[in-house]
């Protein structure tokens, strides 16, 4: 198992991730609150976390700071801020419960199958068609 360093913890895009994560309880704050100027500010902090997924990665990727805890964290920090975010939309009824609870499977079954890699000295990190399929659902269909 590989032993951690001060610059695999302090790295620009670990930090990066870290701050995806440090997001989310301030979306779900802002999700408690009614009226147009939190959902449009709420939309755009989750907006710009999900931004930084991308950036994290190919900051990591183009600086060689790819790190088995960037590795670790950053698939973390996604599957935080879609689920937390997807239950919490739940009481609005802006989601369907079985929705939610399908796709809250799915992610527990792939955060699963990575700890089982995990245990056998693989490490699966995120990958760039992950993040493809993740924004090509809000397309339109002509794209």
């Amino acid at each position: 198992m590989e032993k951690l360093n001060h610059q695999q913890i302090i790295s620009l895009p670990n930090g990066v991730t870290i701050l995806r994560i440090l997001a989310i309880p301030l979306i779900l704050v802002l999700l408690s609150y009614t009226g147009r100027g939190y959902q449009i500010l709420t939309a755009l902090l989750f907006l710009g976390a999900a931004v930084t997924d991308t950036f994290d990665g190919y900051l990591a990727r183009r600086r060689g700071m790819v790190t088995t805890l960037g590795k670790f964290l950053d698939p973390l920090a996604d599957k935080l801020l879609i689920v937390t975010a997807l239950i919490a939309l739940i009481p609005a009824r802006a989601i369907p419960a079985w929705m939610v609870i399908i796709i809250v499977g799915r992610e527990i079954a792939i955060t699963g199958l990575r700890g089982i890699a995990v245990t056998q000295g693989i490490v699966i990190s995120a990958s760039n068609l992950g993040n493809i399929r993740r924004f090509s659902k809000w397309l339109p269909s002509s794209f």
